[in-house]
């Protein structure tokens, strides 16, 4: 892996000399950033090292950090005033419901946008290059993404965040995006044609998390992978996303009711046959929300959640039993049934 802190950047003309046509960016890098002042420069370096044969632009919101971040911003905006261009707010727009995408995503002139969060960083110089080459071949599809590592913030080490693939190109079935437990991609893997991002409907803002759904808006058409390490995850970084909401029970809480609300408003765009796979999602997103409910010892709520995340399913998991033993309703291991579960809620409500 890169060492990041090792990378000499090139001034501003070097960087221009190399782009075939020098004045329309073919790739809008989007990097948001809020209270990074620990990360933002590592992000900065890492899309300035790109080399590519064509030009491309650096777009940095900021959504008014206190600390730094504004400041080394400004820094490489002096140093690279054709390619780097800040947004910094005054005041905190997410606060006031407004996404940095809402900003951002209509500033860029790229025929695609490649996204970038403030706390993550690309490791590979041809990044760019190679996943502008794989869209262009793969004209069919709209969207790419590749592999990452994931590093632990606190301890240094490497962890497992993404889904194992194949070590080969290929392109992932839409279809996966709804069926992936976990995160289905990392954020500063994703490269998509810029015509989508600026025509996304009005929920896609109001949604809580916004990978998921822009994986399913661009990926239509099944999703294009590369299989390298391209970029670096930061997990529990310092004022990341993830640290702020899903470490704190009453805010996952909120999330995940926020996020099932969102995939109403999905259901009603989608066409007849996509909308059959969001119920794969409302089945992981409501598992989560009971585990939820049950670490705050909610024992009803818990139940029902659960209960709505084997909707279509005939048998109950192990994972049943592990929301019991949370809850302090025993530790039987048997397999559960539909019928046992239904008695269990009987039960409950007396």
């Amino acid at each position: 892996m890169l060492d990041i802190n090792t990378v000499k950047l090139r001034k501003e003309s070097e960087i221009i000399a190399s782009w075939e046509n020098k004045d329309n960016p073919l790739v809008s890098i989007v990097c948001h950033s809020f209270q990074h002042e620990p990360y933002i420069e590592t992000a900065i370096i890492g899309f300035l090292m790109q080399e590519t044969t064509f030009a491309f632009e650096i777009i940095i919101h900021d959504d008014a950090s206190t600390d730094d971040s504004p400041n080394i911003i400004q820094k490489y905006k002096s140093l690279y005033p054709n390619i780097v261009f800040p947004i910094l707010q005054s005041e905190n727009q997410y606060s006031k419901n407004r996404k940095p995408s809402s900003f951002t995503f209509r500033r860029a002139n790229g025929r695609y946008v490649a996204l970038c969060e403030g706390d993550d960083y690309w490791i590979d110089p041809n990044k760019l290059q190679s996943q502008y080459e794989a869209l262009e071949k793969n004209n069919q599809v709209n969207l790419s993404i590749h592999d990452a590592f994931s590093i632990n913030q606190e301890s240094g080490g490497l962890v497992n965040k993404f889904p194992s693939r194949k070590a080969e190109e290929y392109i992932i079935p839409f279809k996966d995006v709804f069926t992936t437990t976990g995160q289905f991609s990392p954020t500063a893997s994703m490269m998509m044609r810029t015509e989508f991002v600026k025509n996304l409907p009005d929920f896609f803002f109001e949604a809580p998390i916004g990978d998921f759904f822009l994986e399913v808006l661009c990926g239509r058409e099944g999703i294009l992978y590369l299989p390298q390490k391209m970029s670096v995850y930061r997990c529990a970084a310092v004022g990341s996303w993830s640290n702020n909401v899903l470490e704190i029970v009453d805010k996952r809480i909120n999330m995940y009711k926020k996020y099932l609300q969102s995939l109403q408003a999905l259901e009603a765009y989608l066409s007849e046959s996509e909308r059959k796979l969001v119920k794969y999602k409302k089945q992981i997103i409501y598992h989560n929300l009971a585990l939820s409910y049950a670490n705050r010892k909610n024992t009803g709520l818990a139940i029902q959640c659960f209960v709505k995340s084997f909707q279509g399913q005939t048998r109950i998991s192990f994972k049943f039993f592990f929301i019991l033993e949370l809850l302090g309703l025993g530790k039987d291991k048997r397999k559960a049934t539909r019928g046992h579960l239904n008695s269990l809620l009987k039960r409950l409500k007396k």
